[in-house]
């Protein structure tokens, strides 16, 4: 901005952008046009090429800060120039800084709402606050525009380390610039690297404990340690604070690909970034993006049947060959070392759903609402083909790029405590209305009211009674009708919570999505589902107690 606050950005292509602004100095919170920190929440500013948009305006209102100092856990001494970083909790803004030679910093310029805090420093384990590793399970810390939210402070352990070497199976030479990643084995921390030119690499930062290894190349096939593709199948690499993990090393084969071009429904009219997935079932894939014109190719494929899918703005998503329907799709074979070519889709102009999300009382809106709209055809939960949108402050959304046909919508308000809903009321997702939609037009009006939800809680442990498990998968069904309306992860203390619950009866059971080698079970203590007991939920209030102890799975 000139001295007068005015502002031009030239040289921009046609084409709807998002405009945002940050102010270094003076306080002043960043944000979105038009008035809003969230990335998904940011209004479309649309550009025509020799054209200016103008009066796209922004008026910044004072921020908070976030204050603290970041120790070793060693001795209680400073860490200086730790990076130290936040993100809006529900996915908007931030800000970042270091740590002075004392180990305090302060982050400014930050608009009101709740923040995840990060630190990072060389040689330590990162962490969030509250002292966890686990992004899912960091602390909301608070921030109030025009004051300070201080002490959020943190003691940072030393990190360990995972090396090895990465060379091609071809000849045992090493592959420069390949990306490593450690991922936690029983959820969400960790680090990466690259690759230096011998090979070798070195991940560092990171936390006490289990993880999957993770190796990708251009051309060449990934993998998982030790050798294996899929995710549940990867061995535990188990890190000590302090020490190296040496060792892990990865011997990448030739790698096939895919390859085709996008066009629009005349199969004349390319699609540039067009997002096209290649993925086997348990066992990842590879993504990329359309070319300028329309032609993409995914390589780095192991071998193996692949579900190909391709999705851009304003277009409904397609599988191939030339459906929206996720299990009429065809596999296609790749081979080591072989590009299979032709693999080409037309997509058709998407459909969108829009309304409004209120509380009960039909008038108070809810922003922050999750809206997901899924093939009535499919399966619930919506682990197949979806789509999604966040509703702004006055409650609105707008589900873009919907293939034609009938759809659930459903309304997830469990972060701000409202229990789920779907429309155009009830939870059943057989008794849901059908939400016509039509290529190129928008259904709107479907609106919801959302009641407030509750809870259930508790604590997972091992067999001993005492020993909390982290990362454990727990889901409540509500009956009888059987519908899933929760899902959590146990945190580091093995405490988990499931909000935004209907009034009613529940089974709650363990599961264990992340191979951490423990049985299923229900509540009580029981193996099935006929022998549970049911858990009761009266909104707006928590079921608490609901624990379990769990024994290794046979």
């Amino acid at each position: 901005t000139a001295k007068d606050g005015t502002y031009t950005i030239s040289g921009l292509a046609s084409g709807d952008y998002r405009v945002e602004v940050h102010v270094e100095k003076g306080g002043l919170a960043g944000e979105f046009y038009n008035n809003t920190t969230a990335w998904d929440k940011a209004e479309r500013v649309a550009v025509t090429a020799g054209q200016t948009a103008s009066a796209i305006n922004f008026s910044l209102a004072v921020g908070g800060s976030i204050s603290g100092v970041v120790l070793k856990t060693s001795d209680g001494t400073p860490v200086a120039n730790a990076d130290v970083w936040v993100d809006d909790y529900d996915g908007g803004g931030g800000g970042g800084t270091h740590t002075a030679a004392d180990g305090t910093y302060t982050i400014t310029g930050l608009a009101s709402g709740d923040y995840r805090v990060h630190a990072e420093g060389k040689g330590l384990a990162g962490e969030f606050y509250d002292n966890t590793a686990d992004w899912g399970q960091a602390a909301r810390v608070t921030v109030t525009a025009g004051q300070t939210t201080s002490a959020i402070n943190f003691s940072m352990a030393a990190g360990g380390t995972i090396s090895g070497v990465v060379l091609r199976a071809s000849d045992n030479s090493p592959i420069v610039d390949a990306d490593v990643w450690a991922m936690s084995y029983d959820c969400c921390g960790g680090n990466g690297t690259r690759t230096a030119a011998d090979g070798t690499y070195t991940i560092p930062g990171l936390t006490a404990g289990n993880y999957r290894v993770e190796v990708q190349a251009e051309g060449l096939a990934g993998e998982l340690y030790d050798n294996v593709t899929q995710w549940f199948q990867a061995a535990s690499v188990t890190v000590t604070g302090g020490a190296d993990t040496g060792g892990i090393d990865f011997t990448l084969d030739a790698g096939g690909s895919i390859s085709g071009n996008i066009y629009e429904a005349d199969g004349v009219t390319p699609v540039a970034g067009a997002d096209v997935w290649a993925e086997q079932m348990g066992a990842g894939g590879n993504r990329t993006e359309s070319g300028a014109d329309g032609s993409f190719t995914i390589d780095g494929l192991a071998p193996g049947n692949y579900q190909v899918q391709a999705q851009a703005e304003g277009f409904a998503r397609e599988f191939y060959p030339g459906t929206t329907d996720e299990n009429a799709a065809t596999a296609v074979t790749v081979t080591a070392g072989g590009d299979i070519t032709g693999i080409d889709f037309t997509l058709d102009v998407g459909g969108t759903i829009s309304g409004t999300v209120y509380q009960a009382d039909g008038s108070t809106p809810i922003g922050g609402a999750f809206v997901i709209a899924q093939p009535f055809s499919a399966a619930w939960p919506p682990f197949g083909p979806s789509r999604e949108a966040t509703t702004a402050a006055d409650g609105t959304y707008t589900i873009l790029g919907l293939a034609p046909g009938d759809h659930r919508v459903v309304a997830i308000g469990d972060e701000a405590g409202f229990a789920l809903e779907m429309y155009p009321g009830g939870i059943d997702p057989q008794a849901a209305g059908r939400v016509t939609v039509s290529s190129g037009a928008d259904t709107g009006g479907i609106d919801f009211t959302l009641v407030p939800g509750g809870s259930i809680s508790g604590k997972v442990y091992e067999a001993d009674g005492t020993t909390p498990i982290k990362g454990m998968a727990i889901v409540a069904e509500h009956q009888p009708s059987g519908t899933l309306l929760g899902f959590t992860m146990s945190g580091p203390d093995g405490s988990y919570s499931i909000e935004g619950l209907n009034a009613g009866e529940y089974l709650v059971r363990s599961m264990d999505f992340s191979g951490l080698g423990y049985a299923q079970e229900y509540y009580d203590d029981v193996p099935d589902a006929g022998s549970a007991t049911k858990v009761t939920v009266v909104v707006p209030d928590d079921t608490p107690n609901i624990d379990f102890t769990l024994a290794s799975a046979p």
